[in-house]
């Protein structure tokens, strides 16, 4: 079902996108060249049997990849226009409060009984991950209508994503405040701001038990003075990947390595994932630059890293022409 809701939100996207018009350059050619690049090898999946992909798997990939950047270029298409920012962004803030109360963390705390709505809708990390963007969204949202309503839904989205626990979406909000403090305030005025979301993010490591079981190994060895004062003299050994860094080295050994420019085909970590072959337990890489690495190799790593880069970059020229208007 959930690769049919998918299939079924990329034809909207298209339908959407075509109908708003499509201008072909920038970064929409870099996610055009990726996209064929992709196609081609989920095509060449059809021919190779008895590889380590599969046409099933190159073509679930295949749609999971192209979701999120479809999704990016209708934005980018619809928000041409400033007045469907004060339409969509309100709408898109309410309802991610609306979701916080049902299935996130501080509501979990406050009332138990949310967590059954939780395990049964995307609760957890994922919503963690999207309340630590939807706190940087708030802020600029705030910053733009200097209304009140919009601070207070980022310290409510900032708390929820603080007792969280989980450390994906601890990061994406810091990242995501600090951007916004510098770009706002200033390198210097933000200073303090900057200061107090790092205390911030070290307290969380020693005041809830569940993060440093999440983040160490060995708690009684760690020191929150030891840690504060000298990040950098964390031995990398004492991080608790949850298995993540042993998996990712096993997938670079398997798929990466043997063909670094072109990897070892299009669903080729999520076929191995589910396969008898896979003893772990674990069905994800839960490292989309992995993934991509040891699927599409080289080249396909530089193509989705430049498409990144290349929206910070439009980014940031739209701003700085805007602020120096």
């Amino acid at each position: 079902l959930s690769s049919i809701w998918l299939l079924f939100n990329i034809v909207l996207l298209l339908i959407i996108l075509f109908r708003n018009g499509i201008n072909f350059s920038g970064v929409r050619i870099i996610i055009g060249i990726y996209f064929l690049y992709l196609l081609y090898g989920t095509v060449i999946t059809m021919f190779q049997i008895g590889t380590t992909t599969s046409f099933e798997f190159s073509l679930r990939i295949l749609l999971k990849q192209i979701y999120p950047l479809l999704t990016l270029m209708v934005t980018a298409s619809l928000f041409r226009r400033y007045d469907y920012l004060h339409i969509v962004i309100p709408k898109v803030l309410i309802v991610a409060f609306i979701a916080s109360l049902l299935i996130g963390p501080l509501a979990a705390r406050l009332w138990p009984f949310t967590l059954y709505l939780s395990n049964f809708l995307y609760g957890g990390a994922s919503f963690t991950d999207h309340l630590g963007i939807i706190t940087s969204l708030s802020l600029v949202w705030w910053a733009a209508t200097q209304k009140k309503r919009y601070m207070l839904l980022a310290i409510w989205f900032f708390v929820s994503t603080m007792i969280s626990t989980h450390r994906t979406g601890l990061v994406a909000m810091a990242i995501g405040v600090s951007f916004f403090a510098v770009l706002r305030f200033g390198k210097m005025r933000a200073l303090p701001l900057l200061i107090a979301l790092y205390l911030c993010a070290m307290s969380a490591l020693f005041l809830y038990p569940e993060m440093q079981d999440k983040m160490f190994k060995g708690q009684d060895k760690i020191d929150a003075s030891y840690i504060i004062s000298d990040p950098t003299s964390l031995d990398f050994n004492e991080i608790n990947s949850s298995g993540r860094f042993p998996m990712w080295e096993d997938l670079m050994n398997r798929f990466w390595r043997p063909r670094p420019l072109t990897g070892s085909g299009f669903g080729a970590v999520q076929n191995f994932l589910y396969s008898k072959e896979n003893t772990t337990g674990i069905i994800h890489p839960h490292s989309s630059y992995v993934k991509v690495l040891c699927d599409t190799g080289l080249i396909g790593l530089c193509m989705f890293i430049l498409i990144h880069l290349s929206c910070m970059l439009r980014a940031f020229l739209i701003y700085n022409s805007q602020t120096n208007a």
